[in-house]
């Protein structure tokens, strides 16, 4: 069934486009109907003909027809270009029917006929194959970001805004790897700080009182390490500071300002101001031989003894 002059002419390649010209060539083109959920065009499959919707949409899927739809053509649209183009090229999307659909389907012969007839025709082809790869870098830059976005809060606290225990494992399996590529020993040392009687004030103030706590306790470590430092929430009050290029002496005088500054960081919220809390650390330098674990273990065994030692001061565990 061959289209009227007014159906050519309200699809968007035949925009501007002398019917008459073009109606020998189109009259050759089948028109298919397509039922919801059928698939028009899949990648890796030999795709030879490019689809004019008259009725109904499909939508574009990447990588699986499970996964959201990144675009819609409709009414008067077409699909498939590239690959009805060059038929060395396979689809880069799946294209299913969301609706009954009907089409006109053109296949790559007609269409190379069609564009030696008219340079409207070839003119509106070249518009909508620009305004596919737009869309497509938009959609694969916004992906990027979502994606970059998504790795980052993997790694970040949301209560603190600090990294999490995730990104420090991480973290130190790299440096562990540096460290196995170097033949000096790089000084390096690990502060554990955990608030002192946090129990205490969470169940005097509530819970929303003992997240702001944490959220200054975060303010306090930030504001009195080093932009080299990298400071991170390790659970619960419990929270890790990671100390590059830093012998145990300096250590020692960076958690001794660390415990000052918590003893100075106001706890407010609203309009409500809290008791200053304090903080007690735990310090041990990376030997030759140490994994992850049992450097914090180190720490973890210093900051027992700061504990119980009266708690508010730090104690290296070892140089």
């Amino acid at each position: 069934m061959a289209l009227s002059t007014s159906q050519l002419t309200q699809l968007v390649l035949f925009k501007d486009v002398n019917p008459d010209t073009v109606r020998h060539l189109t009259a050759q083109c089948p028109i298919k109907d397509f039922s919801i959920g059928e698939v028009l065009l899949s990648p890796g499959e030999e795709n030879h003909s490019m689809y004019v919707v008259l009725e109904g949409s499909a939508s574009i899927r990447l990588n699986s027809l499970d996964n959201s739809p990144i675009a819609e053509v409709g009414k008067g649209e077409s699909i498939g270009e590239m690959s009805a183009l060059d038929k060395g090229i396979t689809p880069s999307a799946f294209v299913r029917a969301e609706q009954p659909m009907k089409a006109m389907v053109i296949s790559h012969t007609i269409l190379m006929q069609l564009i030696d007839q008219s340079h409207e025709l070839a003119r509106n082809l070249l518009f909508q194959l620009s305004n596919r790869v737009r869309s497509v870098n938009i959609t694969v830059t916004n992906s990027q970001q979502l994606q970059k976005q998504s790795e980052l809060n993997a790694n970040i606290d949301s209560l603190t805004g600090l990294y999490n225990r995730r990104w420090i494992d991480s973290y130190f399996d790299r440096l562990l790897c540096r460290k196995e590529q170097r033949k000096d020993q790089p000084d390096f040392a690990v502060l554990i700080a955990d608030v002192d009687h946090f129990k205490k004030f969470n169940d005097t103030f509530g819970h929303l009182a003992g997240d702001q706590a944490l959220r200054c306790v975060a303010t306090a470590l930030r504001e009195n390490t080093r932009p080299t430092d990298i400071v991170a929430r390790y659970g619960g009050e419990e929270f890790l500071i990671l100390l590059p290029d830093t012998c145990p002496d300096v250590a020692v005088l960076i958690a001794n300002r660390i415990i000052k500054g918590m003893r100075e960081q106001p706890i407010k919220m609203g309009d409500t101001v809290y008791p200053n809390i304090t903080i007690s650390a735990g310090i041990a330098s990376l030997r030759a031989d140490d994994s992850f674990e049992s450097l914090v273990l180190a720490a973890d065994k210093g900051l027992f003894r700061a504990k119980n030692n009266g708690r508010n001061q730090a104690a290296i565990e070892r140089v």
